[in-house]
């Protein structure tokens, strides 16, 4: 910069001095430094204005001296401290004739306060995103976590491992099926001691102890049934209902046909129903001694019995008939 100061002015002191007042102006622009994305672009140029301003006006300002080495003081300030760090920075600036060992040390003042702006920000960025994006992919977390999240889009956690739902709303034909099955099963379970409830509702199941912090699964199935009211909070479900239906959407089917069943099989839900709008297929699996038992797979025309609601059919003419 001082050879470029020197390419306008005819002294080395007079290109010390425009330096400087570079130095002073952006300090002055601490705000937006950041945002520059080529600042060596930028310095030039200021470089490059400061020196037609002195030509201009061909006035000196007189100043006081300051010792380089009374710079090893600013140098050690605590910079967790912005405010006392850009002082310094102002207070040398101020004071200084610019020598070229002061010059050098206020070049090493300035690149270490914008590293540390720089730092600050990100820090900044970085909290943000925390609370927009808490979770990392490879993370484990718990029910104490989920109950923090302050999030526009549904997710899941599985075994410690966060699932996203699909950030659009469902598909009108995923909705017209919940409905009518959610509707069946509200109507047969009228004055009945079993309840049912549809997404978002949590589900928590709990394997060591109902603590949130030992919590590492909370599904939002599309519909479930429980009947043992003792497991039911106000904020949903703690324990394993005795019905789950999951019907898939786009993506879904591996976190269903694998993931899900595997937690809803060790945690003991009764009986577990899979719907497949696009083939108009159902697949329902039994809880028998631990292990789930397959049923055949039911398609339209078929009634299904349930084995965990004692009474309760559903015919699945009625569920994919007028989806189109």
């Amino acid at each position: 910069m001082i050879r470029l100061a020197l390419l306008f002015v005819l002294r080395f002191d007079q290109a010390e001095e425009v330096v400087g007042q570079v130095f002073l102006k952006l300090l002055r622009k601490k705000e937006s430094l950041m945002a520059i994305q080529n600042l060596e672009g930028y310095l030039l140029k200021m470089v490059k204005h400061e020196c037609l301003i002195y030509l201009k006006t061909n006035k000196k300002r007189d100043s006081g001296k300051v010792l380089v080495d009374d710079l090893q003081d600013y140098l050690l300030m605590d910079q967790n401290d912005p405010e006392k760090w850009i002082f310094y920075i102002f207070y040398y600036c101020k004071n200084s004739i610019f020598y070229l060992g002061q010059l050098a040390a206020i070049h090493c003042l300035l690149g270490n306060y914008i590293q540390f702006h720089y730092i600050s920000i990100m820090k900044q960025k970085k909290a943000g995103n925390k609370v927009n994006e808490p979770f990392t992919e490879y993370g484990r977390y718990s029910y104490s976590d989920y109950l923090e999240w302050q999030m526009d889009e549904m997710v899941e956690l599985i075994k410690g491992k966060v699932f996203r739902q699909a950030a659009a709303a469902p598909r009108r034909i995923h909705q017209k099926i919940s409905g009518k099955v959610f509707a069946k099963i509200f109507n047969f379970l009228e004055e009945r001691h079993c309840e049912v409830y549809e997404a978002p509702f949590d589900v928590r199941l709990p394997v060591k102890s109902k603590r949130n912090e030992d919590i590492d699964t909370v599904v939002q199935p599309d519909i479930c049934v429980i009947c043992d009211k003792s497991k039911l909070d106000q904020l949903g479900c703690i324990g394993a209902p005795d019905l789950i239906i999951e019907i898939l959407s786009p993506g879904s089917n591996k976190k269903e046909l694998k993931n899900k069943y595997e937690v809803y099989e060790e945690s003991g839900v009764g009986e577990y129903w899979i719907i497949h709008p696009d083939e108009q297929t159902v697949m329902t699996y039994t809880l028998v001694e631990g292990k789930y038992v397959p049923s055949r797979l039911f398609t339209s025309g078929d009634v299904i019995a349930s084995k965990s609601i004692s009474g309760f059919q559903l015919d699945l003419e009625y569920v994919f008939k007028d989806l189109d």
